[in-house]
């Protein structure tokens, strides 16, 4: 037997209010209570919703049971039957009913018969629709009709089938609304710290005050690590002390990503970090790391500390360059030095690095080899460079350390 047209009439104007939300709890409530309008025989409407986390259906929105949450398995009951199934169950009878609800949990059964206007096992009929997309089960749509009420018609699985289909794609367009909003905020997220970190580095912050920013901004411990595993700055020392957030990075440089995010444990000292590579191109940096207490690092976070990295990389990849430059013009005082040529150029020099042309004054020349050292990246002669300059510099302070 088909739906009448006002029936139909009706269906029409709630696929209209279904699809004019993207609220999926506006959706379910408006579906519930418009359906029981539309199926007067039916005395109680439950959408359930498949959780493959848990692999349950939990109710989601009900007419009948009042404010009650309960879930059930794949396979248990009516409804666990038809999301199994995939396809409409129609029981005519209580003796269907009960043969159907066997597999009902004992404890759910009590629950229901507390809540329901009469003991579940006097159902007469009921209608159980599955919700699908993609050829997917992602919930069930469950009428129910007591002895109150006549029974259950062929008509009224035609309409509960016809809404079903109409419910789940106004749920999956809301979800998917839901998604889209996500990846907006993402990207709102995103781009509010990159112009952030671009003022901060145009203003002449350092690494040391973008990751002093960052420490605020999610209250937790950053640092920064070198290509060597050495701490080059650290902030916000105050949650964690510094020799054992030292301590524990010594047991996880074996296994730090160059490419990707890295966590570990310290059991010792209770706590998480969560490693990010400095990279740009296929040049590695370091690490920009966040301690944490528990090992959860959600999507925020994972923005910050990818756009910590990105404009971290930026910093030394200026410095890098600035060094190479400064290099090459210490090149030309010192060539122009040996030579006694540009008596113009090698005063102006001289002023620069503090060279006094009326004190006798040493050259050290290194030359290696090899370098027998345990160390990745031991091929980047940038690191020893520097570390040369530093020391030379430490003894002598105007002194000139050239590659």
């Amino acid at each position: 037997m088909k739906a009448s047209s006002e029936d139909l009439q009706k269906v029409l104007e709630l696929t209209k209010l279904l699809n004019s939300s993207r609220d999926v709890k506006y959706i379910l409530d408006e579906m519930m209570h418009k359906t029981l309008d539309i199926i007067k025989s039916a005395d109680i409407a439950v959408i359930f919703l498949y959780n493959p986390e848990t692999d349950e259906l939990k109710s989601a929105t009900s007419v009948g049971f009042g404010d009650i949450t309960f879930t059930l398995k794949p396979n248990e009951s009516i409804t666990g039957s038809t999301f199994v199934k995939q396809r409409t169950l129609f029981l005519k009878s209580q003796h269907e009913m009960n043969e159907a609800m066997k597999t009902l949990a004992t404890a759910t059964k009590k629950t229901l018969d507390q809540v329901c206007i009469s003991p579940v096992d006097t159902i007469q009929s009921s209608i159980s629709c599955p919700l699908i997309h993609d050829n997917e089960c992602i919930g069930v749509f469950v009428l129910d009709n007591f002895e109150t009420k006549p029974p259950m018609t062929e008509s009224d699985v035609y309409l509960a089938e016809l809404i079903s289909l109409n419910a789940t794609i106004a749920i999956i367009n809301a979800s998917n609304y839901k998604r889209m909003l996500q990846e907006k905020d993402r990207y709102a997220y995103s781009t509010f710290l990159h112009n952030k970190f671009t003022t901060m580095v145009l203003e002449g912050k350092s690494v040391q005050g973008i990751i002093d920013e960052v420490a605020d901004m999610r209250d937790k411990d950053v640092i920064v690590f070198d290509t060597y595993y050495k701490i080059t700055h650290y902030s916000h020392d105050q949650h964690f002390n510094l020799p054992s957030v030292e301590a524990a990075h010594k047991k996880t440089i074996k296994s730090l990503s160059p490419t990707k995010h890295s966590k570990f444990y310290d059991a010792l000292n209770d706590f998480w970090i969560f490693y990010n590579p400095i990279r740009v191109n296929d040049i590695l940096f370091g690490w920009v790391a966040l301690v944490s207490r528990d090992d959860h690092f959600p999507e925020i976070e994972q923005i910050t500390i990818d756009k910590c990295s990105t404009i971290i990389a930026l910093e030394i990849l200026k410095s890098e360059e600035l060094l190479s430059m400064e290099h090459s013009l210490k090149g030309d005082f010192l060539e122009n030095l040996m030579s006694g040529q540009s008596t113009e150029i090698i005063e102006k020099f001289s002023k620069r690095y503090g060279y006094d042309s009326s004190h006798p004054h040493k050259m050290i020349i290194m030359k290696c080899h090899s370098l027998d050292i345990d160390e990745p990246f031991v091929a980047n002669l940038r690191y020893l460079y520097k570390k040369i300059r530093a020391l030379n510099q430490s003894f002598f302070e105007n002194s000139i350390t050239l590659q």
